[in-house]
């Protein structure tokens, strides 16, 4: 190579140091470009079967969209509470609705929706959603305990068969035809 290079004229080394920055500039370009849009709004997902329903008053409900990421669930797109519709929801198969005051049409529209074979998944649920989710709220809470997750069947299967702790407020619920998967307690 250094033969090749010392043994050319000049112009040809210039043009050839210019298009070797050329590549490094178009490299370092690329590169920068796919950080920014790896980087871009984490919030935000390239669509697919899953709905992550945010609201513009609710600070946990975009980490519903990290946590997707984290476990290798990236097949899901984001859309605000108000810009819900019944076409928006035909085209997901689940829903992740995170923490939030719901209107008596909003639940409506997702009573219909699971009525129609949605798989609903509600955070911190409206009190209005109860019945749809087969659960009654005691009206007390249990602050800083522990989850036990049942391990002895999906979907609870290689999770961790000891308490966790959580840090935070859990409303209580008794089951009204749902299945319970895990257990709060208040010690471990």
């Amino acid at each position: 190579m250094r033969k090749l290079v010392t043994g050319m004229p000049r112009w040809v080394k210039w043009i050839v140091a210019i298009l070797v920055l050329a590549l490094m500039v178009s490299v370092a370009a690329m590169v920068a470009t796919s950080s920014a849009r790896a980087a871009g709004d984490p919030a935000q997902g390239p669509g697919g079967p899953i709905l992550v329903i945010t609201a513009g008053t609710s600070n946990h409900a975009p980490f519903y969209a990290e946590i997707l990421r984290t476990e290798g669930f990236n097949a899901f797109s984001t859309v605000d509470i108000a810009a819900v519709t019944p076409e928006v929801l035909a085209s997901h198969d689940v829903v992740v609705l995170g923490k939030m005051a719901l209107t008596p049409a909003q639940v409506t529209l997702l009573a219909d929706w699971v009525s129609a074979g949605g798989n609903l998944i509600a955070m911190a649920p409206d009190a209005q959603l109860a019945s749809l989710l087969g659960i009654t709220p005691t009206g007390t809470a249990l602050a800083n305990g522990y989850v036990l997750i049942d391990n002895s069947a999906a979907p609870g299967y290689g999770i961790s068969a000891q308490t966790l702790q959580f840090h935070g407020s859990a409303n209580l619920y008794s089951l009204n035809g749902a299945t319970s998967l895990a257990t709060l307690y208040s010690g471990p």
